[in-house]
């Protein structure tokens, strides 16, 4: 790296030679060339991934979960919600399970109760989704080491409304959570 860094800044002085040949080019000390590839390794690393910001946030027992979007595309509004521990703890640990069929949310604008949305097989348009023995279908918030994202598929609120209320099982309800179109 510190090669092509060096070979990169003798081209660019190349450059500005041809360039200025009536001013002189000044040679470039090691410590400023340092300098340079510090500047560029900080300027072209990996940008950070950031968790979107919560648009309401619940906690229950150490677990949190925050609705980060909730947006209509065509005739489907999506939510997405984060689940996590507040603490790290054992990987192994399960945090909640809930029952998809008693998620929900309420249009504002018009007081109407709208559940998860479901494919032509009957299957719940949510992830990560898994079944339970007792035939239940529920979506588990996975393990307290983990964040987890959830996706939530609804039929779309009219246009007139701004808001909905998501209500989630245990947690309660997520009051006027902005709908993005």
């Amino acid at each position: 790296m510190k090669k092509l860094v060096f070979v990169l800044a003798s081209l660019a002085l190349v450059a500005c030679k041809e360039a200025k040949k009536e001013e002189p080019v000044e040679s470039t000390s090691s410590s400023e060339v340092t300098k340079s590839e510090e500047k560029i390794t900080e300027d072209t690393a990996t940008p950070k991934v950031e968790a979107p910001a919560a648009l309401s946030t619940k906690s229950l027992n150490g677990e949190v979960i925050s609705v980060t979007k909730a947006k209509v595309v065509g005739k489907v509004l999506y939510v997405e919600l984060i689940a996590k521990a507040e603490k790290e703890g054992d990987e192994h640990t399960p945090l909640h399970v809930i029952n998809i069929r008693e998620i929900n949310y309420v249009d504002d604008a018009e007081a109407k109760k709208h559940d998860v949305l479901k494919d032509d097989e009957g299957n719940y348009q949510a992830s990560p989704l898994q079944s339970s023995g007792s035939g239940r279908i529920q979506f588990s918030t996975s393990y307290k080491k983990n964040a987890v994202l959830v996706s939530l598929k609804f039929a779309p609120p009219p246009e007139t409304s701004k808001t909905i209320t998501l209500n989630i099982p245990d947690f309660g309800s997520f009051d006027s959570i902005p709908i993005t179109r």
